[in-house]
């Protein structure tokens, strides 16, 4: 089972990974740098949501349904269940490089 929401790619994962980070019940996946938009995830009582950072972005833990908002797309309703987020990437040819894709 796979999300998409805009440049951010919520993805199932197998088993929770990195280093844990403290938060409200509101966390911050992604932040776009041109508008200053959030992707965020909440949860009606924090103790549902366990949020670690990876190499690659966050891996979290919904015990109960998640939302997931950003003031240009709509709300999303996330299952319980373990994920790993991914930023959207995209290739220079001429460059020959990557990038990930910011808001």
């Amino acid at each position: 089972m796979q999300y998409r929401h805009g440049d951010v790619a919520i993805v199932k994962s197998k088993r929770a990974t990195g280093k844990p980070i403290s938060h409200s019940g509101n966390f911050v996946l992604a932040r776009g740098e041109a508008t200053g938009h959030q992707h965020c995830i909440s949860v009606a009582d924090p103790r549902h949501l366990e949020v670690r950072k990876t190499r690659r972005g966050f891996n979290f833990v919904l015990k109960a349904e998640g939302t997931l908002t950003h003031q240009e797309h709509g709300a999303l309703t996330i299952a319980p269940g373990t994920y790993d987020t991914l930023q959207e990437r995209e290739v220079d040819w001429f460059a020959i490089s990557t990038r990930t894709v910011d808001d």
